[in-house]
């Protein structure tokens, strides 16, 4: 006579959530003729619908076709999933399954803790492997506790008329491939959408074995809105190419196994440290949370967070926010972009966007034209300097020499730091290829009178000289002083730039001489062929140049000294021409 089954018990809340969630999904839809009836017949359909603790395994059957399946003729062994088993997975990941799309992979999970025959827990041997209706699982006993692969059999056994059923403390899933796995986990759904950005997923699909290294959700919180979208910008593809590549090895990486200081190599191109500390893992310096995950085809770590520092300096200057104009600038050189993504090492001092924006639109505007685009390169170039030097290494009095060829002075005092004369802000961001700071400032190259006056914002000036025919003795050897007017003479004056005495205007406040220090009193001559005086305003506490026009800050050029000046004056033999000053 068939052992009655035991009586229709109350659903757990958690199981009426799911089985409310299929029917809004449509997947019961049929499913009637699959719950038990008044008179159940003790199929082991109806014996799980009977258990109080499988109400979640209940509702998986009802979305797939195997309620049917154990309601026929058997026998069959079926190794069940208790209700802790299922919540142990995370109702997200729950869900996920009982998504319409991932019905296959639930199956899949199902047909995986099915046995055909009818089997006795005291037959079962250790390292006896069953051949499930999805692949094989392996037995384990330890004295009388029995495990059926990683999940240990937790109760009395269920009978049914047509065989029975051993309750299991996990949801086994080791016969989905890695894709799959990766596909339904809940909290690791940014890698997983990345990794099917590039292709990676299809790849983690296929026979070939692949070991992943997953950073979970949250890892990706730690970048920001700003970095996150940087990484998904079409113009930076190669970037999350390599990002997500950086978080696969080829074939089965089983890390407690590794020979020690053994690396691991990845599709990504640059290998993973490897450390055991306290009988956990860290890979690059961050936490292996779990692993090895078997799956069909390889195995899946969880990690705490990215591979960031292993992407080389032209890409994490691409995923900056606070860099875009540097990272767009270098990536405008193909040369010096192919520079920071070789072996280096290269330390890179990036100037911020604020640093950029800093210059101001006059000098800004002038760097892109094509006239300063041999300028625009060296000041790029001049930040940044061979080898790796973190924080540490700068220290005081050190002298960098850059790849554009100026050196680079540091400078520590009260607690900052300089290099090039300007102020470094955050330091220490690691690449594979060397080192990121970044600057609060521009750090200009060694230049000549020429370009010293578009990089100290007399834009205008610079192009007036190259109006006049200038540019050939500003570039030359010098030494020349040269008194640039500011952008604000030039809009006080706007026919200066076309009048005919332009170059007599502009050689009146270049001379041959050296007029460094300024001291009351001076007198030079001009290239115009006048003498100019220099005169203290004790009121304004200022140098004038005749005792009009206000002299600002020197600047030192490779074959001279530029200085600002406020206010034009035209030669005498001009007074009168119609230039206003």
């Amino acid at each position: 006579m068939s052992p009655a089954p035991a009586p229709r018990r109350a659903r757990s809340p958690f199981g009426l959530r799911l089985l409310c969630c299929l029917l809004a999904a449509g997947l019961a839809a049929g499913c009637d003729d699959l719950a038990p009836t008044d008179t159940p017949d003790g199929t082991l359909t109806d014996v799980v619908a009977s258990s109080a603790d499988h109400n979640q395994l209940e509702a998986a059957l009802q979305a797939t076709s195997l309620g049917a399946t154990l309601r026929g003729e058997g026998p069959y062994t079926l190794f069940a999933p208790t209700d802790v088993a299922f919540e142990y997975l995370g109702e997200l990941e729950l869900l996920t399954f009982l998504d319409p799309a991932n019905r296959e992979a639930l199956t899949k999970v199902l047909r995986h803790h099915i046995v055909p025959g009818r089997l006795s827990l005291d037959a079962l041997e250790d390292g006896q492997v069953l051949e499930t209706l999805d692949g094989p699982v392996t037995i384990r006993r330890e004295g009388p506790i029995v495990f059926f692969g990683e999940a240990r059999v937790s109760g009395e056994p269920l009978e049914g008329t047509n065989g029975v059923a051993f309750p299991i403390s996990l949801v086994l899933r080791d016969n989905l491939d890695t894709a799959t796995r990766l596909r339904l986990a809940g909290s690791l759904r940014r890698f997983t959408e990345w990794a099917a950005r590039t292709g990676a997923l299809e790849t983690l699909g296929g026979a070939e074995p692949y070991t992943v290294f997953a950073p979970y959700d949250v890892a990706f919180n730690h970048l920001g809105r700003p970095e996150l979208d940087l990484f998904e910008a079409s113009a930076n593809s190669d970037v999350l190419q390599r990002l997500i590549g950086l978080h696969i090895a080829p074939g089965r990486v089983v890390l407690a196994d590794l020979p020690p200081g053994e690396d691991v190599a990845t599709l990504g191109g640059a290998p993973l440290a490897v450390t055991a500390t306290d009988g956990a893992f860290l890979l690059d310096g961050h936490r292996v949370l779990s692993g090895p995950i078997e799956t069909a085809n390889g195995l899946l770590y969880v990690v705490d967070d990215l591979f960031l520092h292993d992407l080389t300096l032209d890409q994490r200057l691409r995923i900056d926010p606070a860099l875009t104009t540097f990272a767009q600038e270098v990536r405008a050189r193909p040369a010096l972009s192919a520079l920071l993504n070789e072996e280096g090492p290269f330390t890179v001092f990036a100037f911020s966007d604020d640093a950029w924006n800093g210059l101001g639109s006059h000098v800004q505007d002038a760097l892109q034209q094509p006239e300063n685009a041999a300028l625009f390169d060296r000041v790029l170039r001049v930040h940044v300097v061979p080898g790796r030097y973190e924080a540490a290494d700068l220290t005081d009095g050190l002298v960098l020499e850059s790849l554009e060829g100026t050196p680079l002075p540091v400078v520590r005092g009260a607690g900052s730091l300089f290099v090039g004369g300007r102020l470094v802000g955050a330091t220490d961001t690691p690449a594979a290829n060397g080192v990121l700071h970044v600057m609060d400032a521009v750090i200009p190259p060694a230049v000549d009178l020429l370009d010293a006056a578009t990089l100290t914002g007399r834009t205008t000036f610079a192009e007036a000289a190259r109006r006049a025919g200038l540019e050939g003795l500003l570039r030359g050897p010098g030494p020349h002083t040269v008194f640039a007017f500011t952008e604000e003479v030039f809009d006080r004056s706007p026919s200066l730039l076309s009048s005919p005495q332009l170059g007599a205007i502009l050689r009146y406040h270049i001379t041959e001489e050296v007029v460094v220090p300024l001291e009351h009193g001076d007198v030079f001559a001009s290239l115009e062929g006048t003498n100019r005086t220099i005169a203290f305003d004790p009121v304004e506490t200022i140098y004038r140049l005749d005792g009009r026009a206000g002299i600002g800050v020197l600047t030192t050029a490779t074959n001279g000294f530029l200085y600002p000046v406020d206010s034009l004056a035209v030669p005498p033999p001009l007074v009168g021409g119609g230039v206003t000053r």
